[in-house]
Parts: structure tokens; C-alpha cells; sequence
């Protein structure tokens, strides 16, 4: 691990992780079609970066700090459309 901040309490393996969001987000999951927004803990300057809309990208790059690191643990947060709201 690079950098002195780790996963928070909760974050995945990147292959849990991916499964998780598509069993959930999937045809017969919580959220069937919702959108995930996949997060990661920056260990360099322990920010929480946020990825672009139904992306989990290899490498994320801290908006804090600047600074690229792989991802290998992580999170997410769903957005489901209710009432034709976000």
C-alpha cells in the first residue's frame, strides 16, 4: 500500500466490490438499474474520491491531492431515480 491511510472500515476487494454494485444495480437486485458511483479512500492524503457514474477504473486520481493510486479496495454509493427525481 502506498501512502499512510487505508481502506475504511467497510471497503471491498475490487472483485467484491464489482460484484456487489452489479448484484444490486442488476435486473432483480435493491436497485435494478440504478447508477453506482464508486468511491476509494486516497492513501496518500486520505480524501474519499469519488469515480465518474457506472465507472471503477484501475487507477484513480485524488482531486485533493493529485496524486494516482491503484484501486484495490473500495466502496459505493447508489443514485436511483424516484418519482422522476434524482
Amino acid at each position: 500500500m502506498n501512502g499512510k491511510y487505508p481502506p475504511r472500515d467497510g471497503d471491498l476487494p475490487r472483485e467484491e466490490l464489482m460484484k456487489l454494485a452489479a448484484k444490486e444495480t442488476g435486473p432483480h437486485g435493491t436497485w435494478p438499474g440504478a447508477d453506482v458511483f464508486f468511491k476509494v479512500t486516497c492513501p496518500y492524503c486520505g480524501e474519499r474520491c469519488t469515480m465518474d457514474k457506472n465507472e471503477l477504473f484501475e487507477n484513480v486520481e485524488c482531486f485533493a491531492c493529485g496524486k494516482t493510486s491503484p484501486v484495490e479496495y473500495g466502496g459505493f454509493s447508489v443514485m436511483f431515480t424516484l418519482g422522476g427525481k434524482e
